[in-house]
């Protein structure tokens, strides 16, 4: 059903499959609420997800983006081993801003990343390479053996009000390009061999009446937010792996 790739962030598919989900945390800015989905009825991976939401217009803030980033690292340092040795995907396509937020977290994390144990790697997309990105990172992954691949990248979703609003984390993995319906090969457990966590914003918003791929929104100030979610992403997944 196109619906379900138009729904790439899984609040929205849960909300129509009325799964319900729970709430586990409300701080000053945020709220982190978990829906737990077993695939059924749904192109929707099967697996945990964790949805960080706080108000749009706190976007910049100092000290939302430390709640958030706090918050991100919690909810990993959950999911993910801490001994483990993760390698970090940015997925997405660097030349277009509004897909840039993986490239730009991989960019983020190259700062912070001299006495660190985190792995790095920009596959770049299909469009472009002409190689699916799970190839990519399968054989980057047999080199490196990582025990976690965290992977991050923009998401579509139907309601212009979740923009930028909004974090999703889920250990379901992702599929690249689901949200232009152009799904590729899936990145998960299931096709890599490495447990898959990924990370996601909604940077791109589809009309519930025009569900056309060649007709979406975009916030008019991308460049900055991508700047600014990519650092508040990064940040989370360094104090989650360093403890800080």
């Amino acid at each position: 059903m196109i619906m379900d790739f138009f729904r790439e962030l899984a609040e929205e598919s849960f909300t129509a499959l009325n799964v319900k989900g729970e709430k586990l945390k409300t701080s000053k800015y945020c709220t982190l609420s978990k829906y737990s989905f077993n695939g059924s009825s749904s192109k929707r991976l099967a697996g945990d997800y964790y949805t960080l939401s706080y108000k749009k217009t706190d976007f910049g803030n100092n000290a939302l983006s430390e709640d958030i980033s706090d918050l991100i690292a919690k909810t990993l340092s959950k999911i993910v081993d801490k001994k483990a040795r993760p390698l970090v995907v940015g997925l997405g396509n660097s030349f277009v801003t509004s897909d840039a937020l993986g490239s730009e977290t991989v960019n983020a994390l190259f700062e912070k990343n001299r006495d660190s144990k985190l792995m790095l790697f920009k596959p770049s997309v299909y469009a472009l390479t002409k190689i699916e990105s799970a190839d990519i990172i399968n054989g980057i992954a047999k080199v490196s053996r990582p025990d976690v691949i965290i992977a991050v990248d923009t998401l579509c979703c139907l309601d212009t009000d979740k923009l930028y609003s909004t974090i999703q984390i889920t250990d379901a993995g992702i599929i690249p390009g689901s949200g232009l319906v152009n799904p590729r090969t899936p990145i998960t457990k299931a096709t890599l061999g490495v447990p898959v966590i990924s990370i996601g914003m909604p940077l791109i918003s589809y009309s519930a009446n025009n569900l056309n791929p060649d007709s979406c929104v975009t916030p008019k100030e991308i460049d900055i937010i991508v700047k600014i979610a990519s650092r508040i992403i990064a940040n989370g997944i360094f104090k989650s792996i360093n403890k800080e």
